[in-house]
């Protein structure tokens, strides 16, 4: 994706996750600090219901594809990698009934979300959050499961060496 790629896009009447009705709101996105504006795309993905009308998951539709771009899961940037796992942990919350990704695409994710892991020995940093929610949206989704039927088996031994090393690090600190 160039610098000068922004996308846009609506979202009319959605209810949030903790009720309520979401107004007309746009997201935009022009490359400045972070990819994709990934900071806002993750809030407005985490007020939307799962499975919401077609039209949504339409407008969504440009996101969904510009966030998978492996300039964004290879970015230097750490933190950056995190929103980017963020966002898509939070599309793949939102889209459950239909994959919006295909096994190739589904593999770099699961290689991204298992590279973000590391950071949980940091329990006082400011990503601590959302590295926990990505786990949690693995372990509520089974997401071991779809790795082990992807043959990322390298990365389940991955993630379980990582958690490992996590909690040998935070007993003997």
């Amino acid at each position: 994706m160039d610098n000068n790629t922004s996308w846009a896009w609506q979202v009319r009447g959605q209810r949030r996750r903790g009720g309520g009705v979401w107004g007309q709101q746009q997201w935009r996105s022009h490359t400045q600090q972070r990819p994709l504006g990934s900071e806002q795309a993750t809030l407005c993905l985490s007020e939307l219901d799962q499975s919401p009308p077609a039209s949504t998951l339409e407008s969504m539709q440009p996101f969904v594809n510009a966030i998978v771009k492996l300039e964004l899961s290879k970015h230097q940037d750490r933190d950056v990698k995190l929103l980017v796992a963020t966002c898509i942990c939070e599309i793949t919350w939102i889209t459950a009934l239909e994959a919006p990704y295909s096994d190739d695409v589904l593999k770099d994710i699961f290689r991204l979300i298992v590279g973000t892991f590391s950071g949980l020995k940091d329990t006082s940093g400011p990503s601590f959050g959302r590295r926990v929610v990505i786990l949690e949206t693995l372990a509520k989704y089974r997401s071991c499961v779809v790795m082990l039927d992807l043959e990322c088996d390298d990365l389940v031994t991955e993630m379980f060496s990582t958690f490992f090393s996590v909690a040998r690090y935070m007993m003997f600190r």
